[in-house]
């Protein structure tokens, strides 16, 4: 039988993954896995560099004269605005996820990431085509609360998204890099993960083997 987006479905339950027939926009292929919830570090290094020809004093004048303009940046980027993406961490996720009726589709996104607007718009249309049937819900990761709204904007993403600034629901999910989609059952079972940008043609795949489970 012809499943949701027009995959043919044969008698045995496979799938002839060559008859899709979406209209959303197209991006590049990602790399498609089974969820896997191993915590990945994220180790970070760095060094202090010591200029001896600088006077102490002149140095320590310098440091404090560029902690204050970074709080100063960091306090007007960073803190939440009228109207702004609600913040999330895995916890919360994992019970909104869990206490869903609908299948899922979550986009972990950056406004940062270029790969991600790639496919910013194949998301817009696909809420806009499935809304009734799919919840979609987009987390800004990694990101600042000012450039995510922005971005938001952009590409009229009018269904819901979150705020996750220090990345901790892309090490739930197992990923390493953004963008990431993955793909929710009704009762937050996690049944299908796609590591990198998703094209038209998976994301119609995936959605209409949720739609049909």
């Amino acid at each position: 039988m012809l499943g949701r987006f027009g995959s043919a479905h044969r008698s045995d339950g496979s799938s002839d993954t060559g008859a899709s027939t979406t209209r959303f926009p197209t991006a590049v292929t990602g790399t498609a896995t089974r969820m896997s919830r191993t915590r990945h570090p994220f180790p970070t290094t760095g060094r202090v560099c010591k200029n001896p020809g600088v006077p102490v004093r002149l140095t320590i004048v310098t440091l404090l004269a560029i902690a204050s303009i970074l709080a100063a940046c960091s306090t007007e980027r960073d803190v939440p605005l009228d109207g702004a993406l609600p913040v999330t961490d895995s916890n919360s996720f994992e019970t909104l996820i869990a206490d869903s009726e609908s299948p899922i589709v979550v986009n972990l996104w950056a406004s940062w990431c270029v790969p991600c607007r790639s496919e910013a718009p194949l998301f817009t249309e696909a809420h806009r085509q499935l809304g009734d049937e799919v919840r979609f819900i987009g987390i800004a990761t990694e990101d600042s609360q000012v450039d995510a709204e922005a971005f938001v904007a952009e590409f009229s993403m009018t269904f819901e998204n979150y705020f996750d600034r220090t990345g901790e629901i892309k090490a739930w999910v197992g990923s390493v890099g953004l963008p990431t989609t993955f793909f929710v059952a009704p009762g937050g079972e996690i049944v299908s993960t796609v590591f990198g940008v998703i094209d038209e043609r998976r994301l119609a795949l995936e959605i209409d083997e949720l739609l049909l489970r």
